[in-house]
């Protein structure tokens, strides 16, 4: 990603990632906002080329986590509801997964 691209996603006033699947098909954050770091409390160094079950332990990571395989695995967009740790407590975060898709409709890497 480059530093426009950065730019643009520091522009939102909501949590902004992007992830990547790695090459066994295990989604990565590739990409966050300062938003994102700032209301987590983590540094990108804390988030980047990790799983959503490694940045957040527990039942939460790993329903998040399964919901970035299914995306990825079929390639449809998602929408779900959890609670997730935040610096200042826990927070009910709505999250929307968009895969980017090639002609056969298979998430792909940019």
């Amino acid at each position: 990603m480059d530093q426009t691209e950065r730019h643009i996603l520091d522009q939102a006033d909501h949590a902004v990632f992007v992830l990547e699947p790695d090459p066994k098909g295990v989604p990565r954050y590739v990409a966050c906002n300062g938003y994102a770091q700032h209301h987590l409390g983590k540094s990108q160094g804390e988030i980047l080329g990790r799983t959503a079950e490694e940045i957040f332990p527990g039942p939460p990571g790993k329903v998040v986590y399964d919901h970035h395989v299914e995306a990825i695995c079929s390639g449809q967009a998602r929408a779900f509801e959890t609670v997730l740790p935040y610096r200042d407590g826990r927070r009910l975060t709505r999250t929307t997964l968009t895969p980017v898709c090639d002609g056969d409709g298979r998430a792909v890497l940019r």
